[in-house]
């Protein structure tokens, strides 16, 4: 019985994680660029998401809650990029976890690959990752012309999600998504 309430629970979480990126992907389809000087940085710190990333230009926070998680956003537009990380937080039971974990791996590979096709992307290249010990994947991802660099990290109940999103063709600049995927700590 806890396993078939393990395996309901885990099947919300993929759907869930569907549905979110169907937002997120016509919100970043849909983004238009602001001109920001890239002369100053600001630090987003969410206490409760256990992050901090340095974004490159004044970023906008946002908080979303639902039957099973709780997301903490940050997002900015600066040189024709888009940049955003959320730390999602579910609502999980501890034998749930427990699944979680010995299958984060699949559960990675799931969401980037739900990530892409919400995007209509072709991932190019993906590596796995690490930050502060957790492993994670990393990919970068076409979409036309334009290119997404995606990475996905699970500790615990929390999943992470850090993205680059080139919105003008050819403003993609490798420091700046260098700096920003550097810069992202869990912590």
């Amino acid at each position: 019985m806890l396993y078939l309430s393990a395996y309901t629970y885990l099947k919300k979480y993929i759907l869930k994680i569907k549905l979110n990126f169907i937002v997120l992907a016509i919100t970043l389809l849909s983004f238009s660029s602001a001109g920001v000087s890239q002369n100053e940085v600001y630090l987003f710190n969410s206490v409760p998401g256990k992050c901090s990333v340095v974004f490159p230009a004044q970023f906008t926070e946002n908080i979303t809650e639902d039957d099973i998680s709780k997301t903490y956003k940050a997002s900015c537009s600066s040189d024709g990029m888009y940049f955003m990380v959320n730390a999602r937080i579910y609502d999980l039971d501890a034998e749930t976890e427990k699944i979680l974990e010995e299958q984060k791996e699949e559960m990675l590979q799931a969401t980037m690959e739900n990530f892409n096709n919400n995007i209509k992307g072709e991932i190019l290249h993906t590596v796995k990752s690490s930050n502060n010990g957790e492993e994670g994947k990393t990919s970068t991802i076409a979409v036309g012309e334009k290119k997404v660099f995606y990475s996905v990290y699970i500790k615990g109940k929390i999943e992470y999600q850090v993205v680059i999103i080139e919105i003008e063709v050819g403003s993609l600049s490798d420091r700046s998504v260098n700096d920003f995927k550097n810069s992202f700590e869990i912590l």
